[in-house]
């Protein structure tokens, strides 16, 4: 029995250094293809070609291999192709260890190439004057669109190239043995209410709460200190790196959706979606928004989302909608060809889910 566990090792060790070699020769290729797109001065980050890759593989006959473990897979061996590609700086608001940058390390796997900015205006403005590439900002929060970054879109000529939904969890992070030898929990200040059922189920209610301004401020404090934990994104804990003692400690929790934009916009990959604003007129502003529907009635385009917002341009009436399909695609060019001075492209880009 143990001679033939032995021969399977053997076996699994040679395969290793196959996938190990032809690693290798994926990146030479990467890193040549980097050096082509830099003398073209063409862009690092392509989503609808990673896209196709997945699919092509989901769509092989595996016997093992489920879609999920070749997606988790292949993003692991995307993240170190870009860095070899010298992925461009990407802004996001908000600061190190916080939500925001929790949705780049999702799409990018990487935690450095990333700049916090404290506000909307200075990413777009950082974008504008190519200080970064890339930006992150939230569209969906719990409120429903966030008006700021549709207006900012509006007035720029960047477009959403990716999306990204993140589950908002917390996590008790510490370097304690045990529960009992808390002191101090570190935390923004309403986050503890978030966690009030967690609290009190492990007997954490009574300790002395410390509120800071940030995250990462909470999981500085903490490494720094024996007898003390914080309540942080997971994402906290491995930018200090701190131990997780307790994941999703939160007593509900809610998705938000953030949008990665850029000064491209990326092709059509069969699995799309397009984000638009809709003017209407504020006078006859029912009227407008009918017509304009009926349009993707008659050419068969299906709405995921509609969300009406006052977006103060013009003093009119914006409504958000986010339906399937590619701006190139034939019907979606003849919708908007239609309702050219109503419709506002905001970006197509592949579905995430």
């Amino acid at each position: 029995m143990n001679n033939e566990i032995s021969k399977l090792r053997e076996e699994i060790d040679k395969i290793d250094d196959d996938i190990f070699a032809l690693l290798e020769k994926r990146m030479e290729c990467v890193q040549n293809i980097g050096k082509i797109k830099a003398l073209q001065n063409s862009t690092i980050y392509v989503p609808e070609r990673e896209r196709t890759i997945l699919l092509r593989l989901q769509q092989k006959n595996a016997k093992f291999l489920s879609p999920q473990a070749i997606q988790a897979i292949y993003q692991e061996i995307f993240a170190v192709s870009r860095s070899l590609e010298s992925l461009e700086k990407i802004a996001f608001l908000g600061t190190v260890g916080g939500f925001a940058h929790q949705a780049l390390e999702k799409r990018f796997k990487v935690l450095d190439h990333c700049l916090a900015m404290g506000s909307m205006k200075a990413i777009f403005e950082a974008l504008k004057f190519q200080r970064v590439k890339y930006a992150l900002i939230p569209l969906e929060g719990q409120d429903g669109i966030i008006t700021e970054s549709i207006k900012l879109l509006l007035q720029s000529n960047l477009k959403i190239i990716a999306e990204v939904f993140l589950p908002i969890h917390y996590c008790l992070i510490g370097n304690v043995g045990n529960l009992q030898e808390i002191k101090k929990i570190y935390s923004k200040s309403n986050i503890f209410k978030q966690c009030r059922g967690f609290l009190q189920s492990y007997h954490l209610e009574s300790l002395q709460r410390v509120s800071v301004d940030t995250f990462f401020e909470a999981g500085s404090l903490v490494s720094e200190e024996n007898n003390a934990v914080a309540i942080c994104p997971e994402i906290t804990a491995k930018f200090c790196n701190i131990p997780v003692i307790f994941k999703n400690i939160e007593d509900s929790y809610k998705q938000e959706r953030f949008v990665i934009v850029g000064d491209f916009s990326t092709q059509s990959t069969g699995n799309d979606k397009t984000s638009v604003l809709i003017m209407c007129e504020n006078q006859d502003k029912t009227r407008n928004l009918l017509k304009v529907l009926d349009g993707f009635n008659r050419y068969k385009i299906n709405i995921t989302t509609i969300d009406s917002k006052r977006i103060d341009i013009d003093s009119k009436m914006g409504f958000y909608v986010d339906f399937d399909g590619h701006y190139d695609d034939f019907n979606i060019q003849k919708l908007f060809q239609e309702n050219q001075a109503q419709i506002k492209w905001l970006g197509s880009y592949v579905k995430e889910k």
